[in-house]
């Protein structure tokens, strides 16, 4: 039964995501196998037309799905402005192809059509093949299972930074590899950064060793040196997410709009960024568990801390202006982090604050005239803040809480993105520990 148009407008949004934002762990879930290496002429042995859609099976469960999957590439092509409804469709064997493809059915388009760009991976002869990754899907979503042409290795290359640990268990992790990476995957290592003949600059990181160039299989694979490949760094992070871990080293200075938030303590300390919104159950959590500790630190000069507004529920917004505008006014960070702590003691026992909740916090710590001038500067604020909130999640950062750690003194930092424990995010062993790793030179 061919999809409806309800799924294949659901399809085409999937596809689009996919290709250009690199939304590959959608494909959670299709199964791939590796395919024999073909034999066979260069061109079809049955002469297709031209125009015409190729599709290129290697299993008779695909040969028979061709239609489906080839009336479902016409409806999203129609949805993008390309009229191939009444083009007709060539279905062959792998086996006529001398050329293997990367993932089985291979979507082709032969003779002279116009397709969108972001679905062409590449042309060859009268030909334009469709990437791999858009082949793969929507035979996916019709219930097809996909071959692979290629095989690979991967490798997980391992951090000596603490909290970045792949887990000991890894169910399924050659599969689930394939189907990022878009080639069978044999074999999966665990090895030290030494272990590869290039320098990576995120750790820890998932890589692949092909003797084909997979990176035509996706707009988000990304070549290294030789035969080896990743994907794009933002992918890379909701990958290792996926595979259970949610911190990464960094080797270069983060970026800079995160020093536009509020910052506490010395200059040229060790530096932690704290992402946070005051209705993040975690970052209250946080605040709950390591307040003393955070302005012990702050005091003995071995922590800098900046708090910047990631705002994922819009409702903080004005909250989070007026606790900016109060540190504004009146130049305490102290201040700042007193109101928000309050703020956040609130949250928990009532699970939604106001920013009425926020002018009664702050009348314990400053004046009525303070506070009415602070509320005068919040609209500009607010606007401020989306503005930020929108930046940050184009760089990557869209959870909270995030932490970010940076030692400009050794070149050393470190991102958490989300929480490690359901009770409490970061605890003080691991402040502890991450400070100390921090210290040390790279």
């Amino acid at each position: 039964m061919k999809l409806g148009k309800t799924k294949v407008a659901l399809l085409a949004a999937v596809l689009i995501a996919s290709l250009a934002a690199g939304a590959v762990l959608l494909l959670r879930g299709f199964e791939g196998s590796l395919l024999p290496s073909p034999t066979g002429p260069a061109e079809p042995e049955a002469e297709c037309a031209e125009p015409s859609i190729v599709y290129v099976y290697a299993t008779d469960a695909q040969k028979h799905a061709a239609d489906e999957v080839t009336s479902s590439l016409k409806m999203m092509l129609q949805q993008r402005g390309v009229n191939v409804i009444n083009l007709p469709v060539c279905v062959v064997p792998a086996s006529s192809f001398e050329k293997r493809f990367q993932v089985y059915p291979a979507l082709l388009i032969r003779g002279n059509v116009t397709v969108p760009s972001d679905y062409v991976s590449c042309t060859f002869g009268n030909y334009k093949e469709l990437y791999p990754l858009l082949s793969a899907i929507i035979a996916h979503y019709s219930g097809v299972q996909v071959s692979y042409g290629y095989g690979g290795e991967a490798f997980l290359v391992v951090s000596t930074a603490p909290l970045t640990s792949f887990p000991h268990e890894q169910p399924n992790l050659g599969e689930i590899l394939s189907r990022v990476f878009l080639v069978n995957v044999s074999s999966v290592e665990k090895v030290t950064p030494e272990a590869l003949p290039f320098k990576l600059e995120v750790l820890p990181a998932v890589v692949v060793r092909s003797d084909y160039n997979i990176s035509g299989g996706a707009p988000y694979i990304v070549p290294l040196q030789g035969s080896f490949y990743t994907v794009r760094e933002d992918l890379h992070r909701r990958l290792l997410q996926s595979l259970g871990v949610f911190a990464y080293e960094l080797s270069r200075s983060p970026p800079p709009i995160l020093e536009e938030g509020v910052s506490l303590g010395a200059a040229g300390a060790p530096t932690l960024y704290i992402l946070e919104d005051y209705h993040c159950p975690y970052c209250a959590k946080f605040y709950k568990a390591n307040t003393a500790l955070l302005l012990e630190l702050v005091k003995q000069g071995k922590l800098r801390v900046v708090f910047v507004d990631l705002v994922v529920h819009p409702e903080v917004a004005p909250m989070h202006a007026f606790t900016w505008c109060l540190y504004n006014r009146t130049g305490s960070a102290y201040l700042y982090f007193n109101v928000s702590s309050g703020l956040y003691e609130l949250f928990l026992k009532s699970t939604t604050t106001s920013l009425d909740d926020a002018v009664r916090v702050a009348l314990d710590f400053t004046s009525a005239e303070v506070i009415n001038e602070s509320k005068a500067c919040m609209p500009l604020r607010e606007h401020t803040i989306q503005e930020l909130s929108s930046s940050l999640a184009k760089l990557g950062f869209t959870g909270t809480p995030t932490f970010v750690f940076w030692n400009p003194a050794t070149g050393r930092g470190l991102v958490v993105e989300g929480c490690l424990d359901w009770d409490v995010c970061i605890k003080e062993e691991d402040f502890v520990k991450v400070l100390n790793w921090l210290s040390q030179a790279g």
